[in-house]
């Protein structure tokens, strides 16, 4: 069995190595190549694999076995014993560092908050911790993100310690680490000690800012996102952004935005108010005046009367023993009076080819939507549709 060495430990900021090719595996898509050493992080530990290219082809996918790492790509041309160039795609790399730097730190943290870390995951967009010991409030949360960036701006160390089960008692674990032959400490400057396989930054202050970005409840306990890094500037340059807009928009100071915007919800409430009495009273004079329609009532009404069709075409209906039909943008209603032994889905039926009708409903009150607008065609169509003679009924 091949062995691989892990230059990502001897030196987590180099981006490029010359290793040699020292078995392949081959597949009906490409081929698995183990070299003598590697830069890349197979994943672990919650920290994802790294990403890159392999003599220019990029790795598709990364696996460890046993002490062999194995890089997948899906044109590699090259035998056994010839010497690869492998290139590292750092940013994505030293994101990943100051996730899993940031990690530590936060959950050192959190500890000092009686919150303990149970799980956590780095991802591409945020990182995610699981705790037990309660549920943060707000205030909490503020004071756990201020207490991280304090950390950061005093740019502590961050070593890392390699050490067997008697050594390794030296080191006061945050979490204990399980049987292990071999393991690797990584200590931010005696506050924190965890096994960690992951790669790091050299001081706190190279994790940049953490921000607390959600929390959430999974599995009875909370679930907090933190944004790290990149991401957390990324988030900061975003609120900002997005503060000048509303600044401009409400012209008033971002301190006074929640009294501003306060304002805005109540006069626009009262005005909502306003607006339900005036559509009432508009629509009792609407219906004054269309129930002195001969024979039948049809009728175009504006679309901000949209929602009211039905309710107005049924109070009609029953109230005059006439057919109805009320129209707004490219809905439509018909209601017909519960005596009348017609179905007003036959009439949807009968039309749709001519006027693009869509809906249905109960025999006396039908409603949908109509692609074609021709008003003048259409209540000749209702009208032929209600004169049909009621022996027999229409169903």
């Amino acid at each position: 069995m091949h062995s691989t060495h892990k230059s990502y430990y001897d030196d987590p900021y180099l981006r490029k190595l010359e290793a040699r090719v020292e078995a392949l595996q081959q597949e009906a898509d490409g081929s698995w190549i183990c070299t003598n050493q590697t830069l890349f992080y197979p994943g672990g530990g919650g920290q994802p694999a790294d990403q890159g290219s392999l003599d220019g082809h990029r790795i598709q996918d990364i696996k460890t076995e046993t002490d062999s790492i194995w890089h997948f790509v899906s044109d590699f041309k090259g035998n056994i014993g010839n010497l690869v160039q492998l290139e590292l795609d750092f940013s994505r790399r030293y994101y990943m560092m100051q996730q899993h730097s940031g990690q530590h730190l936060i959950s050192h943290v959190l500890d000092g908050f009686g919150l303990q870390t149970e799980s956590v995951h780095l991802g591409e967009q945020y990182t995610a911790v699981e705790v037990s010991g309660g549920f943060p409030d707000a205030n909490q949360l503020r004071a756990i993100q201020h207490r991280c960036n304090t950390l950061i701006g005093k740019g502590l160390p961050i070593h890392t310690h390699i050490a067997n089960q008697e050594s390794i008692k030296q080191f006061p674990l945050r979490k204990e680490s399980g049987m292990w032959e071999v393991l690797r400490v990584v200590e931010i400057d005696g506050l924190d000690f965890s096994a960690c396989g992951g790669t790091h930054v050299k001081q706190t202050s190279e994790i940049g800012l953490i921000l607390c970005d959600g929390i959430e409840k999974i599995r009875g306990r909370a679930r907090l996102h933190f944004k790290i890094g990149a991401r957390a500037f990324k988030q900061i340059e975003m609120f900002q952004h997005v503060t000048n807009q509303v600044q401009n928009l409400l012209q008033t100071e971002p301190e006074q935005f929640p009294e501003r915007i306060s304002r805005l919800q109540e006069e626009q409430n009262n005005q909502h108010k306003t607006l339900e009495q005036l559509k009432r009273l508009y629509l009792h004079e609407i219906q004054k005046e269309l129930i002195q329609q001969p024979d039948f009532i049809f009728y175009r009404i504006e679309p901000i009367f949209a929602n009211e069709i039905s309710k107005l075409a049924r109070s009609m209906a029953n109230s005059v023993q006439k057919g109805v039909c009320i129209l707004s943008g490219q809905r439509f209603c018909l209601a017909l009076p519960e005596s009348f032994p017609l179905n007003g889905n036959t009439f949807i039926q009968q039309q749709q080819s001519q006027f693009g009708l869509r809906g249905g409903g109960p025999p006396s009150l039908v409603q949908g939507s109509l692609q074609i607008q021709d008003d003048s065609a259409l209540r000749e169509a209702v009208q032929s549709f209600l004169n049909q003679p009621f022996s027999g009924g229409i169903s």
